[in-house]
């Protein structure tokens, strides 16, 4: 009978270097054995100990296989369990892969997953603190953490990358459910707001698109009345002048034909509007170009000229009529891989 199942199981584990214990255990015939996972654990870093847990399973001779044996369990290709002291100082790896491919034209992969279910996971991730010390106070916890470090001016560098080949509209390259902050400059080539529909939240979506400028605008709005001279003065957030630069106005008045102006332009956060007419009410626009450090340093250029490597290539090849791989970032897999 030819091998049913194969498992290659590796775990790189050590208290000064990475020593390895590998396996390659094949089930053969009526009768074999699975290595389901490796555990190791230590209180005393100059006496570690490596435990295994073998599953025994009888083929055929007894009736069953290997679907029915496992059909009440939890089937675990690879797991690691790692405890060290809270004393030491040096990190905990689980799983640790070093793959060096001197063929260029050949991805190397780390990690290579793929998960076929009605529900899978190709690659899941969780970042906790131990239960043990659920109050310390400097906890970082990062369920996938990601980081490209190609060398060259030409790289293409993805730190994490998602894609999808489903465009329906309940499918996404990437999807968060919480807040999402972006520590640097984001680009995009198209977005809006979706909600559920205000007029009918269980039926609908309401999507708006976002307001887009070549300078990285701020915008401020509202409403005011004038007194029985035609004054009215606005105030802005205490912040206004620290963060905008290149004040813009708009006025319209409101519910009678009257004339409005800017008669103080801004200064210490505030100016002042005057119309022709007592008791007028206006609506004002104000609008800023950010100046803060980050703005300053990193201020958006509308156009640009695309690199060497960049030309011919579309960051949305399929807007064009074009296959997918046209696009710059489209997902390059070398599909001989795939088993």
């Amino acid at each position: 009978m030819k091998s049913l199942v194969t498992i290659f199981f590796t775990i790189s584990i050590s208290f000064s270097s990475f020593c390895q214990d590998i396996s390659d255990l094949k089930i053969k015939d009526k009768t074999g054995s699975i290595k389901v996972w490796n555990q190791y654990t230590s209180t005393d870093l100059g006496n570690p100990f490596l435990s295994e847990e073998v599953v025994n399973v009888s083929l055929l001779s007894t009736g069953n296989n290997l679907t029915n044996y496992f059909s009440y369990k939890r089937f675990v290709g690879i797991k690691n369990t790692i405890t060290f002291p809270y004393s030491a100082n040096f990190g905990s790896v689980g799983i640790l892969n070093l793959i060096t491919a001197n063929n260029y034209s050949s991805p190397a992969y780390g990690e290579y997953s793929t998960a076929r279910s009605n529900w899978a996971y190709g690659v899941y991730g969780e970042g906790t603190n131990h239960p043990d010390n659920v109050s310390y106070p400097y906890g970082h916890y990062y369920g996938v953490a990601g980081k490209a470090t190609g060398a060259g001016a030409n790289a293409q560098n993805y730190g994490i990358y998602g894609t999808t080949s489903n465009s329906n509209s309940i499918s996404f390259a990437g999807y968060f459910d919480g807040k999402v902050h972006v520590n640097g400059m984001l680009t995009k080539t198209g977005g809006t707001f979706k909600i559920d529909h205000p007029l009918d939240p269980k039926n609908k979506y309401l999507s708006h698109s976002f307001v887009e400028s070549p300078d990285m605008m701020n915008i401020y709005n509202g409403n005011t009345k004038t007194d029985e001279n035609g004054k009215a003065v606005v105030t802005l957030p205490t912040y206004f002048e620290a963060l905008n630069i290149d004040f813009r106005y708009q006025l319209t008045v409101i519910g009678t034909f009257a004339q409005a102006i800017i008669f103080e332009k801004i200064k210490e956060n505030q100016f002042t509007i005057a119309t022709d007419k007592p008791n007028v009410e206006v609506s004002w626009q104000v609008t800023g170009v950010r100046n803060d450090a980050y703005a300053k340093k990193y201020r958006v250029v509308p156009e640009e000229d695309k690199s060497e490597k960049e030309k011919g290539k579309y960051l949305n090849a399929d807007a064009f009529g074009l296959p997918r791989e046209e696009s710059l970032h489209a997902w390059k897999s070398n599909e001989t891989t795939k088993k």
